[in-house]
């Protein structure tokens, strides 16, 4: 591979486990990597990246081979991102992100140096992303993308590789104004597919929904409906995690079903106690009677299938046991959206209409700030509905008496009954 425009290219021979150059008077060069088999595929790459700086007058830290922002590119932040960044974050959480890069980002601005990644380039980018099909993603996709190269720029600006975000700005000083935030950075702009709102279920559509399942399934969305945990919450909670004898809930794992791993929850303030209600506990101690798997290791759902080995697989329960009660009492349709999150914004959106206290809705949640709560609150902002009353009573309006219907009372069945049936 000879030199171009005047640089000194290293590419690597993995069958001689070397790398391999061309010297600038043209001689063939070549150099064994120590301990090749034991390095990532990463490591490897940092190496070659790095003696191709240092032919090419490029500086290279020697305790830390970071490599300079003059000549680093998009794709070498990124694999400089996955080795030290991107493997500490859970399943999840990571596959989304190597989805944008490989998507999105990566065919745009991979071969981009980052010091020549620009605000308003970004985000006439992104004003012009389009899905695979060819249509207009939502604007939270479209956020999604945003962040995932304002996260890699931070990690840049975290490793001394560049001094600046662009896509955020950093919180930049701008004019007279004082520090401003992410909106000095790159904005969303343009027109947007339209929001699918995510449908959730109220306090007694839940208790028409517990009062069609089994004894495990009805533990399932009582853990969901009233705890809020997440799918993966679910299939990672241990008997240990169930502390019977204070009544609380500890929640310390997340399982990726795809990847067949416990992780840790998905933040710090995810990993939580959680207090039990009579109600949980006697759902679960029902459950735990039934249930052959009843160490305290063992997982409180666990599949058949694997002998306990590992939970069952939640989104198979959701589509064969707890769809069908939903659509056959007519809380949805089978084109709607929705699946075990339904549950958790059910519950965030009926904690704040009894509460009206955010901080109770986002500890419960346990979410990181009330800004990603609002989100699980659904419904018309009583502020509006408040001002609104207040308007018409101003007008001298009053409201139209209408009589009052007899409340029907749904009720739990009885556990004799549900034995029975």
């Amino acid at each position: 591979m000879p030199k171009h425009d005047g640089r000194v290219s290293v590419w690597l021979e993995p069958e001689k486990k070397r790398l391999r150059w061309y010297a600038p008077d043209g001689s063939r060069k070549s150099k064994a990597i120590i301990d090749y088999d034991s390095l990532s595929e990463n490591e490897i790459e940092n190496l070659r990246l790095t003696l191709e700086l240092t032919f090419n007058n490029g500086n290279v830290n020697p305790i830390t081979g970071i490599l300079l922002p003059t000549v680093i590119t998009m794709s070498q932040l990124w694999a400089h991102y996955q080795e030290n960044q991107l493997l500490h974050l859970r399943g999840d959480s990571r596959k989304c992100y190597e989805a944008m890069w490989r998507l999105y980002i990566g065919p745009r601005w991979g071969k981009t140096k980052i010091d020549l990644v620009k605000t308003l380039d970004v985000e006439r980018w992104l004003s012009e992303v389009k899905k695979q099909n060819g249509k207009r993603p939502s604007k939270e996709y479209v956020e999604k993308i945003r962040n995932v190269m304002s996260a890699m720029f931070s990690h840049a600006m975290r490793a001394e590789l560049c001094n600046q975000n662009p896509i955020s700005c950093g919180g930049s000083n701008i004019g007279h104004g004082g520090k401003r935030g992410t909106g000095a950075g790159a904005r969303i702009l343009g027109e947007f597919a339209e929001k699918r709102s995510l449908i959730h279920f109220k306090p007694e559509q839940n208790l028409a929904i517990l009062g069609e399942l089994e004894v495990r399934d009805r533990a399932l969305v009582l853990l969901d409906a009233v705890l809020g945990l997440r799918r993966g919450e679910l299939g990672g909670l241990h008997w240990e995690d169930c502390r019977f004898d204070a009544d609380l809930f500890v929640i310390r794992h997340s399982f990726d079903w795809k990847g067949g791993i416990e992780n840790p929850p998905k933040t710090e303030r995810s990993a939580a106690k959680l207090p039990m209600h009579a109600v949980l506990k006697d759902a679960l101690l029902m459950w735990q009677k039934e249930t052959p798997y009843q160490r305290p290791q063992d997982y409180v759902f666990p599949s058949q299938k694997m002998r306990g080995r590992k939970p069952v697989d939640l989104k198979e329960v959701f589509v064969k046991k707890i769809r069908p009660v939903i659509e056959r009492l007519g809380f949805a349709q089978p084109r709607d959206r929705y699946g075990w999150h339904s549950f958790r914004h059910g519950l965030g959106t009926a904690l704040w209409d009894l509460t009206r206290d955010k901080l109770t809705v986002r500890d419960l949640l346990r979410h990181s700030s009330t800004s990603i709560t609002e989100r699980y609150m659904h419904g018309i902002d009583p502020r509006l509905v408040e001002a609104q009353d207040k308007l018409v009573t101003a007008i001298g309006l009053k409201k139209p008496q209408r009589r009052k219907k007899k409340a029907e009372l749904l009720q739990m069945p009885h556990r004799a009954a549900i034995a029975a049936s």
